[in-house]
């Protein structure tokens, strides 16, 4: 079995390998071969799989968030202009 978490996203074209296990917030990156188990969150890419650190704090610090009635999630983003 494979098993994955919540929250995560999964780029177009990856292969699993059998029994790996990816945890909650995690994202990888397209045409990814996961051959190892990913617990730690963030962004997973490239081969060999690596994991690049993110903290997703200091990255809405750097956005505006968008306050329009109606949506769901909370969206940010880099244009000021809307």
């Amino acid at each position: 079995d494979i098993k994955i978490g919540n929250n995560v996203y999964i780029g177009s074209r990856c292969l699993f390998n059998p029994g790996v296990t990816v945890g909650s917030s995690i994202n990888i990156g397209g045409n990814s071969v996961i051959s190892k188990d990913l617990k730690q969150s963030g962004m997973y890419v490239n081969q060999t799989l690596r994991h690049i650190y993110t903290d997703i704090d200091k990255s809405r610090a750097k956005l505006k968030k968008i306050e329009k009635i109606g949506l769901i999630e909370e969206v940010y983003t880099k244009n000021v202009k809307l």
